[in-house]
């Protein structure tokens, strides 16, 4: 067993990070810091400099509709995060050297007070390079944006450690062991039943890269669920009890800030575990299409949560989460334990 276990995070990435430095600067309006109250109220010079870069960091696209934005910012995204890359990569790195984004407080948005409600009591930010951290990204232009500012603080201002998968993917996920992930998630915000399954079935992909970064002697997995569109927590916490039930209840834990506590202060949030053979067993009988006709196995234990029965009263469909669970499993045996 090694000494230092390394650990998976999975964060939820909204975009409280740009308000909140938008709240905490604002008295910088007239050009000085004298009067400023906020998060970087000890250090008024790097304020400074994050307030003379607003427009570069939110870079909002106004003129842009919300289909183009996401375009624009999916492609920035994957050439900032490409070293050597070009204009675009240099511009960001120029960027970086004034904001600061290592030395930003974790206040500064709920995904870095997720982290460092973590690490108490030293509230660290930064993830230590033998750690992973996976930013659950919602395919919208902010939001993409967002993902690459969080995950170079998380990353301690390291942008060759920030890499952007535009196509989750377990192979993927696997690749990027000790490094910071932005993983978008297209459909996220719940466009369509069609999208938002599709959607699904990436979570379940993500989590299949999880559970081979953990090593079954004491690599540990931490989602951290402050951040992002608080309708998907619901289906993240699902995934948190899947990987539970393949990995044991030490290995998989979840986490949310305490609004109303002072300080940072987290709470575990409760998971069941999910044992992957009646699982499998459950799923076994649901064709490609996501139907099966009859009754599922063991009087449908998972009804309203993994499947449901359609209006003809005999077909059974799988939901969105079922998919997700679907593909988690793919590929175990149905007697795996």
């Amino acid at each position: 067993m090694s000494a230092k276990p390394r650990t998976v995070h999975l964060i939820t990435v909204g975009v409280s990070l740009f308000d909140n430095l938008q709240h905490s600067l604002t008295g910088l309006r007239g050009g000085g810091a004298d009067d400023r109250k906020g998060l970087l109220e000890d250090d008024k010079a790097l304020a400074k400099r994050i307030w003379d870069a607003r427009k570069e960091l939110h870079d909002p696209k106004s003129e842009l509709t919300a289909d183009l934005e996401r375009e624009a910012q999916a492609a920035w995204l994957a050439e900032v995060t490409t070293p050597g890359s070009g204009a675009a990569r240099d511009r960001l790195e120029e960027l970086l050297v004034r904001i600061e984004p290592g030395r930003w407080p974790a206040e500064a948005g709920a995904e870095l007070s997720s982290l460092a409600a973590h690490n108490l009591p030293s509230k660290r930010v930064p993830v230590p390079d033998r750690d992973t951290a996976i930013l659950i990204t919602s395919d919208t232009g902010k939001g993409l944006r967002a993902s690459l500012f969080n995950a170079v603080a998380l990353a301690g201002g390291d942008l060759d450690r920030v890499r952007y998968l535009h196509e989750p993917t377990e192979e993927g996920i696997v690749r990027e062991r000790g490094n910071i992930v932005i993983a978008r998630l297209p459909h996220l915000d719940v466009g369509g039943e069609k999208e938002f399954t599709e959607a699904m079935r990436d979570l379940g992909r993500i989590g299949r890269g999880v559970d081979r970064l953990l090593r079954p002697e004491d690599d540990v997995a931490r989602f951290h669920l402050s951040g992002g569109f608080k309708a998907a927590l619901p289906f993240i916490l699902g995934l948190g009890e899947a990987l539970r039930g393949l990995r044991g209840p030490v290995k998989v834990r979840a986490f949310a800030l305490h609004e109303l506590a002072p300080g940072l202060r987290s709470i575990e949030l409760p998971l069941r575990s999910l044992p992957p053979k009646p699982v499998n067993e459950q799923l076994e009988p649901f064709g490609d299409d996501g139907r099966m006709v009859g009754e599922p196995p063991q009087g449908a234990p998972l009804r309203g949560f993994a499947y449901d029965r359609v209006s003809d009263g005999r077909t059974w469909r799988l939901t969105p989460f079922g998919e997700a669970l679907r593909e988690l499993h793919r590929g175990r045996r149905v007697d795996e334990r």
